[in-house]
């Protein structure tokens, strides 16, 4: 059992926002996928997106083992931005998420091996990655993943709505935006199950999450909120040791060296800025859950002072941390465009909450602290002779996953600001802070 004097933060600092034409209009969503078709239906394409993000994830987390530090006091906490796992349809196909344990459900996607048998999904792929002994020191916020949710009868998806025949209007999506946070060191068998394994899920909608453009009905967009995936944790948020829902989480493995759970909070983005019809208040501000550990996974957010909700631990010294880790905006000023930043708060004797450090703005190639994740990935599987992707999957490169800007049509006019401020292309960085003091014990 874990007992940790300290927390080391080692966030991916990568775009995760959507692709901006040249006079900052969000117009798609960077990925693999095919140029003509509808992109819901695009099985494959999503499949080896799954792969190749899930590849680079494996580099950035090799990346940060690497400059970690290795004390078993510390515990580290890697944390990536929201959408990081999307597709270049907007969302990927729910089933995919979790994969399944057998033959691919539905036979009518005609799926190459490995996609084809038995396959882990997204979020098992993840897991795999930290099961290893090395990663026992570790908990992981694998950003988010969009998936939508269609109907489904004998084994097949419903690809028109109700009452419409072959050809019709497309079924209505039931979107998602779940994080995984996974304990490391688990071993295969143990990863996926309570307390070691739990995901939680963005209730309010943006209106960035589900961009609506017009290919061939590619359209993903949910009219109202979020869905949870349990209709029950919207509201409920001291649940702790439970697999799914709740803003609040412990593990009975990660201790404060009193021998107390440390207390984890987990709000997405829009959810850190508001809950049940109060502006600037979050879910664990609104309920009145005060955390050890609050995580904010973003695309567009900053830490703001009414949301953050930490516990009261020693007066003197820092001991409870707020950090956000964005994918969208630098914190400079709007007309910096687009890029990503990190926050990291802590709460002051008063109660009052503050800036205690404020890093990244995008990146600096000169710092040695600033660790780039790798610029392309393979992709391995029986291809089918009438595969087509848009890519060759001997050799993916980040910035087919992950961009802030597409190419500009010939002769159309791009805003200069557009090009001058956009995040570089492709898989990011790594950025290791230093230990951060924990407090001993636990608070009320």
């Amino acid at each position: 059992m874990g007992k940790y004097a300290k927390i080391q933060l080692i966030p991916w600092e990568v775009y995760t926002g959507p692709v901006f034409d040249g006079q900052w209009r969000a117009v798609d969503y960077a990925g693999i996928k095919r140029p003509l078709g509808d992109r819901r239906w695009d099985v494959l394409s999503q499949c080896v997106d799954i792969s190749a993000r899930c590849a680079f994830t494996q580099m950035a987390v090799e990346r940060a083992f690497e400059a970690a530090d290795a004390s078993e006091e510390v515990l580290k906490i890697f944390i990536a931005p929201e959408f990081l796992y999307r597709g270049g349809g907007g969302a990927y196909l729910h089933d995919l998420i979790n994969g399944w344990s057998a033959a691919c459900p539905f036979s009518d996607w005609h799926l190459p091996l490995p996609y084809g048998g038995p396959w882990p999904g997204l979020f098992g792929s993840l897991r795999a990655l930290v099961a290893e002994e090395r990663f026992k020191d570790w908990l992981f916020v694998f950003g988010t993943a969009v998936s939508a949710g269609f109907r489904a009868h004998n084994g097949m998806i419903l690809r028109v709505g109700a009452g419409e025949s072959a050809g019709g209007a497309p079924p209505p999506a039931v979107c998602f935006n779940n994080a995984l946070i996974q304990c490391g060191g688990w071993g295969p068998l143990e990863a996926a199950r309570a307390p070691h394994s739990y995901v939680t899920g963005k209730h309010l909608q943006s209106g960035i999450d589900f961009i609506e453009f017009s290919l061939e009905g590619c359209t993903v967009n949910d009219s109202g909120n979020v869905e949870p995936a349990n209709d029950q944790s919207i509201s409920v948020l001291d649940n702790m040791l439970v697999e799914e829902g709740s803003a609040v989480m412990g593990f009975p493995h990660i201790r404060h060296l009193d021998g107390s759970m440390i207390k984890f909070g987990v709000e997405i983005c829009l959810d850190h800025a508001a809950c049940g019809g109060r502006p600037d208040y979050g879910r664990l501000a609104y309920w009145g859950e005060r955390v050890d550990i609050q995580l904010v996974p973003s695309c567009g957010m900053t830490l703001r002072p009414h949301s953050v909700s930490l516990r009261q631990h020693n007066p003197d010294t820092p001991d409870a941390y707020a950090f956000n880790c964005d994918g969208l905006v630098t914190l400079r000023t709007a007309q910096d465009g687009y890029g990503t930043h990190l926050q990291l708060w802590a709460q002051d004797t008063a109660g009052a909450c503050h800036t205690l450090m404020e890093v990244g703005n995008g990146c600096d190639p000169d710092d040695p602290d600033h660790i780039p994740v790798g610029e392309s990935v393979t992709v391995t599987a029986d291809w089918p002779t009438d595969a087509v992707l848009l890519c060759d999957p001997a050799e993916i490169p980040g910035y087919l996953l992950w961009a802030s800007m597409g190419e500009p049509d010939p002769g159309a006019y791009v805003d200069p600001s557009v090009l001058s401020f956009q995040w570089p292309a492709g898989a990011g960085y790594v950025r290791p802070l230093p230990p951060l003091d924990l407090s001993p014990e636990g608070g009320d």
